[in-house]
């Protein structure tokens, strides 16, 4: 390949008769202009020129006033890596210039006879190989920023590939979970119909026997055999509308289509009438029944009806699961912001892990729901009531045994004491606030 364009050359060399030598051998090359020299005699003027302006070549002397030997090309290659160097030695040592060319030099010339044929030619290999050198160098650069780019590429694909197989993993951990939770949800109402239809039929069966013997046996029967009868239909029709009313209210505060009434109450006078209600039912289980006034006067405002069904609801459980001669507890307790109720029992608990599901509709613990009967409603019912007054309402099991159903209800529902006044949730099953009605 033919140079045409300038060549800037340092001459470095303390011997002026060198530096002439060589001045006047490319002088008289057959390109003479296109040789441009300038000339150093130490590598301090060498390091300065070479930080000053840009040369091609490095004509270098290895032994100057201020450096000797191989450190010469050394100290130069420190200043630009990419520049020819041209050794001039004046001894023929083959060793020194494989050296010189293991430090960066290019190539290495031998001053004396042979320098004025060798000097422009080897120039030109110089330049020609540093030239491919640096062509090589940056084609080397090239494939690595084409190999870090594509390694980039590959490293986003895989975090990409990463992402897509954890978040499929989610899905089908969710698709998993939410089959679970449909299967649970399929088996708590399959249970519930099996129970239902079996908590329904039972009064109907009585009812129709019972009207059957009457229909049957009226003209003969006595008076107080036929009071029997009525007396048994009028009961069985009372658990069946119990039945009916449970569904229907569930539904009704799910669908939020019921109303709060809220009144100033006596939360003892509540609490005194629903345990009445009981004192029958206690005496024949030979039941004792601990309750003790709350020692503060403050009424509490409370839709009376839904808190004596959430009253009924949670000592009809205790009475229900407490051994026969056990202890059933109420208490009440003032505290910052809330009012406080518990109702404690000696029954066999629930499974820790049921604590929070019982509250579900359709759902019974493991330990009651045989033997003892019920929907799985009462409880969904009662959390529904207690969320409409802004409250909250969870189960503990005892220490010592036996279960504990926990009410608590904030002060902050008695600002809406204003007589004679209806209020209703803004949103029904939600602790948002309240909408006043006249």
């Amino acid at each position: 390949m033919m140079i045409t364009q300038a060549i800037n050359i340092l001459l470095v060399d303390d011997d002026p008769q060198d530096r002439r030598l060589v001045e006047m051998i490319l002088a008289k090359s057959y390109a003479p202009g296109q040789y441009h020299v300038q000339t150093a005699g130490t590598i301090s003027e060498t390091v300065q020129f070479l930080n000053q302006d840009a040369f091609n070549v490095v004509l270098l002397d290895l032994n100057l006033p201020d450096s000797k030997g191989i450190e010469t090309v050394e100290k130069v290659c420190d200043v630009n890596s990419h520049i020819a160097i041209v050794v001039l030695t004046g001894l023929d040592d083959e060793e020194i210039g494989i050296a010189a060319i293991q430090k960066g030099a290019s190539d290495y010339l031998v001053k004396g006879k042979y320098l004025a044929n060798l000097l422009v030619r080897t120039i030109r290999y110089s330049l020609e190989r540093m030239r491919m050198k640096d062509e090589l160098r940056k084609h080397r650069e090239h494939l690595e920023h084409l190999v870090n780019e594509r390694t980039a590429d590959l490293q986003s694909v895989n975090e990409q590939l990463r992402d897509e197989i954890e978040e499929r993993k989610q899905i089908e951990q969710e698709l998993l979970v939410a089959k679970a939770e449909a299967e649970s949800a399929n088996e708590a109402k399959t249970e519930f119909l099996a129970n239902m239809s079996h908590e329904l039929r039972t009064p109907l069966h009585c009812i129709l026997s019972f009207a059957s013997f009457g229909i049957k046996k009226y003209k003969n029967v006595e008076p107080e055999k036929l009071l029997d009868y009525f007396s048994r239909i009028k009961n069985s029709g009372k658990v069946l509308l119990t039945l009916l009313n449970d569904l229907l209210d569930l539904a009704k505060l799910e669908s939020s289509k019921i109303s709060f009434r809220f009144e100033l109450t006596d939360l003892h006078e509540l609490i005194q009438s629903a345990i009445e209600e009981f004192d029958t039912l206690l005496s024949e289980r030979g039941l004792r029944l601990k309750y003790e006034r709350p020692d503060f006067e403050e009424k509490i405002a409370l839709d009376v009806v839904k808190m004596q069904q959430v009253l009924r609801n949670l000592l009809n459980n205790a009475v229900k699961f407490s051994p026969n001669g056990g202890l059933v507890e109420v208490e009440t307790r003032q505290m910052e912001n809330a009012v406080g109720l518990s109702v404690r029992d000696q029954g066999p608990g629930i499974p820790p892990n049921e604590l929070e599901a019982v509250f579900d509709k359709f759902v019974q613990s493991s330990k009651t729901k045989t033997g003892a009967g019920g929907t799985g409603l009462g409880l969904a019912i009662c959390r529904e009531i207690i969320i409409g007054h802004e409250g909250r309402i969870w189960a503990e099991n005892r220490p010592e045994g036996g279960a504990e159903f926990i009410i608590e209800i904030p002060w902050s529902i008695n600002r809406y004491r204003e007589k004679d006044r209806e209020y209703e949730p803004s949103l029904a099953g939600a602790a948002c606030g309240f909408v006043m009605k006249e």
